[in-house]
């Protein structure tokens, strides 16, 4: 799919142009290694945090591209590419992605007061929508819930990982689904 091909190129621009304008941070936590420094984001207003999040509205859309580190960036653009095998028309899927990336980013910041990167709440929002909409079909519905599992449970475990992005995305997916098949 095309549009999914835009947004994974999209990812990987942002993750270089970060790259760029703060400098490579060299740390070794799990999802980052190599990475752009998070408080150089922040200063720059590229990235949700509680301290811009009423100010700086336009971080809400960027900080879906941004990515703590090469790790995270890799693990959200399988997921993307997993998204464009879905059966959902590309308007929509860029509706969910979207809104739901938004929500779950404010989600996280309002519920864990933490700052946010990354395309994780969107990409679970359009997995919930999928569950939705597509659950007539078992086999991609066990597909969907599986690696919705996988990317909701490690965030329960390990550092670093927003669970108010993740299930706020998902929340809000999951919402528009039920939604639109009510009113379609």
């Amino acid at each position: 799919m095309k549009l999914v091909k835009i947004i994974v190129v999209s990812n990987i621009l942002a993750f270089i142009l970060s790259l760029m304008a703060t400098g490579v941070d060299f740390n070794f936590y799990w999802m980052s290694v190599i990475g752009p420094d998070i408080d150089k984001l922040k200063a720059l207003n590229l990235i949700v945090h509680p301290d811009n999040l009423s100010d700086h509205a336009q971080a809400l859309f960027y900080s879906l591209f941004m990515h703590i580190g090469v790790v995270h960036l890799l693990i959200n653009l399988i997921l993307i590419l997993y998204l464009g095998l879905l059966p959902i028309k590309p308007w929509r899927l860029l509706l969910v992605y979207f809104t739901s990336g938004i929500t779950g980013n404010v989600a996280a910041v309002l519920i864990e007061d933490i700052a946010v990167l990354g395309a994780s709440g969107a990409i679970l929002g359009v997995l919930g929508y999928g569950m939705v909409s597509l659950r007539q079909d078992r086999d991609l519905f066990k597909d969907m819930f599986w690696i919705t599992a996988l990317s909701v449970i490690p965030g329960l475990f390990l550092p670093g990982v927003s669970n108010g992005a993740h299930i706020g995305g998902l929340i809000t997916g999951i919402s528009i689904g039920i939604f639109s098949r009510l009113h379609v």
